[in-house]
């Protein structure tokens, strides 16, 4: 276990990172957790900008893809990766339980503001997308309230998960072509989603390396195989 504070940039992550990496590549070279874990810096790596206002969307979608390296499983029944939606929510409960430093609440709550300013907006809240051209009532103040409420009640698993739901429906619209390269709509929750998702992954990344790191995280989707031909 590590000392220092969680480090606040990539190539600090990889040099916390390091000893557990050796420590996982003696037992196994090609180890599924270091895998995960090599994926997920190159993306992240390829996310950092001087910039906080250039390349939003390339930034939201580069560091989804390199969460997206540690939570995707392979379906052995179905010979195809799981949905992400199921992945995810088990990932997400295994960080938890393994968060023996809180480090997931101390962020959640320093970023209290920008959380709830996301979970507040109703373009990035399923429910309302599901209720325009109905007949159905979109209540905006509830979801202000709901943030409001579970914070109130220091329920920080509901917030992750709350807030998850909303930067995915943000990334959903970016990579199935559901908004405009560099909207002027949407420059600022692509913005705050990005900050918020680049902060968790950063807490859950210095989760793996101090706990985490032995956990059961199922299969790794399309992992490496050596060339058969010659």
């Amino acid at each position: 276990m590590h000392d220092s504070p969680p480090p606040d940039n990539v190539d600090d992550l990889k040099i916390y990172w390091d000893s557990t990496k050796q420590r996982l590549q003696r037992a196994c070279p090609q180890h599924p957790r270091a895998v995960r874990m090599h994926r997920t810096f190159s993306w992240l790596a390829a996310a950092e900008c001087e910039d906080p206002d250039d390349q939003l969307d390339e930034k939201l979608i580069f560091r989804w893809i390199g969460l997206n390296s540690l939570f995707g499983r392979w379906n052995s029944c179905d010979h195809e990766p799981e949905r992400d939606g199921r992945a995810l929510t088990g990932f997400l409960t295994v960080m938890e339980e393994c968060d023996r430093d809180a480090l997931i609440k101390a962020y959640l709550i320093e970023q209290q503001t920008l959380i709830s300013q996301i979970c507040s907006d109703p373009f990035v809240n399923k429910f309302f997308w599901k209720a325009l051209g109905t007949e159905r009532r979109f209540n905006q103040r509830r979801d202000e309230i709901s943030i409001q409420r579970m914070y109130g009640d220091e329920n920080y698993c509901q917030i992750l998960h709350e807030v998850f739901s909303r930067i995915y429906l943000v990334r959903c619209q970016l990579i199935h072509g559901a908004a405009t390269f560099g909207s002027k709509l949407n420059r600022e929750i692509v913005k705050q989603c990005g900050i918020v998702l680049e902060g968790i992954i950063f807490a859950i990344i210095k989760i793996i390396t101090d706990h985490a790191w032995s956990e059961n995280w199922d299969d790794l989707c399309y992992p490496p195989v050596a060339d058969s031909e010659g």
